[in-house]
C-alpha cells in the first residue's frame, strides 16, 4: 500500500473509503432508476392487459353454446343431456 500524502497509511485508507462510498452511492442511483424503470413498464404492460381484456369482452357473445366457448362447457357434439333423459 503507499503512503499518503502525509507519510501515512491512514489518509490512503480515507480515501480508497470515500470512493467506495461514492460507487455505492451512483450504484444505488442507478438502481432506483431502473426500477424506477421497471415499474413504469409493469404499469403500462398492466394498462394494456386491461385494454386488451376490455376489447375481448366486447366480443364476446354470452349466447354462444359452451360447445363453441373453446374448451369450456362439453365436448362437440354433447348437448349435455344424459341418455336417462330421454
Amino acid at each position: 500500500m503507499s503512503l499518503g500524502s502525509h507519510g501515512s497509511t491512514e489518509s490512503t485508507d480515507s480515501v480508497i473509503r470515500t470512493d467506495d462510498s461514492s460507487l455505492l452511492r451512483q450504484q444505488l442511483v442507478v438502481k432506483k432508476l431502473e426500477n424506477r424503470l421497471l415499474r413504469r413498464q409493469i404499469t403500462a404492460q398492466h394498462q394494456k392487459i386491461e385494454q386488451i381484456e376490455a376489447r375481448l369482452k366486447q366480443h364476446e357473445n354470452p349466447n354462444t353454446p359452451p360447445s363453441k366457448q373453446g374448451g369450456t362447457g362439453d365436448s362437440p357434439g354433447d348437448d349435455g343431456q344424459t341418455e336417462d333423459e330421454d
